[in-house]
């Protein structure tokens, strides 16, 4: 037996005494040829009027297709570096519902697409401002 790990998306492995030898392989869908290189756009931060009701993050992808996840980010500073949270979502996914917001904080969101093969381009940051 072969305990794995992928490095660069090359499945490595170090034989471990008195076991058998298999190894496994991570493969991108067919369609897959590198990582993503589509477009990704936030379209609406939503949040409903009453207390602790979450925002949803909607956004589209285009063209699409070479997507197999999602990675939302979420701080409270539009660098990006106070306040961090990462969510991820599959890749048939187009909005995300955090429910873990406080009210009359200012929450800066950020996409991006993935596949096995890697990751694309961050949309665009959107900010809102909690209820």
């Amino acid at each position: 037996m072969f305990a794995t790990s992928v490095v660069g998306g090359t499945p490595t492995g170090a034989k471990l005494p008195g076991a058998y030898t298999t190894l496994s392989t991570i493969s991108a869908p067919s369609n897959v040829v590198g990582p993503p290189t589509g477009t990704t756009t936030i379209t609406a931060l939503t949040q409903a009027a009453g207390k602790d009701q979450p925002v949803v993050v909607t956004w589209t992808y285009l063209p699409g297709g070479d997507q197999t996840g999602f990675t939302i980010q979420r701080a409270t500073d539009a660098a990006f570096a106070t306040g961090l949270k990462v969510f991820k979502v599959a890749g048939t996914v187009s909005s995300y519902s955090d429910e873990s917001v406080k009210a009359g904080v200012t929450y800066y969101y950020r996409v991006l697409a993935s596949n096995p093969l890697g990751n694309g381009s961050w949309s665009a940051a959107s900010s809102i401002t909690a209820q």
